[in-house]
């Protein structure tokens, strides 16, 4: 029928792949600050959830940043989130050290945070002290199912 029943954000923002973002940035920074791909509030509607929109999204994402000559999707998540930790991590995203993140361990992690409310304007979330970053590294091109 054409009712929009899910929704995500894909930006460029200036970061490091751990997410670190210009006002972390030292000139002995092993991670050069560039414009990297950060997807943002992926959601979907209560009663079209656990049908593959969500996932279907993401793969249209993916398709995205690749076509923007990128080859990593960067994420956060409240580390309380447990279905969309289960979700990203069943979708390949890993911390940035490349380690999983249990849903059962995540509002334990310890991971450094960052906030990106003080350099970008268009993003009014105020991102709590307990999300994880995620990322994940795409393949040059998807893999359909059943194509070889």
């Amino acid at each position: 029928s054409g009712r929009r029943v899910g929704s995500l954000g894909l930006e460029l923002l200036p970061m490091t792949s751990d997410g670190l973002g210009p006002e972390h940035a030292t000139p002995d920074a092993p991670q050069p600050i560039c414009p990297r791909p950060l997807l943002s509030g992926l959601i979907v509607e209560p009663r079209f959830r656990r049908r593959g929109v969500a996932r279907r999204l993401l793969l249209e994402a993916e398709d995205t940043v690749r076509a923007w000559g990128h080859a990593e999707l960067l994420l956060q998540v409240e580390a309380a989130n447990t279905p969309a930790i289960a979700f990203y991590d069943a979708m390949g995203f890993r911390r940035a050290d490349g380690t999983r993140v249990p849903a059962e361990d995540a509002s334990s992690d310890p991971l450094p945070r960052w906030s990106i409310g003080s350099w970008v304007r268009s993003l009014t979330l105020s991102l709590s002290s307990e999300t994880l970053f995620l990322r994940k590294q795409l393949a040059a091109v998807r893999r359909r199912p059943g194509v070889r």
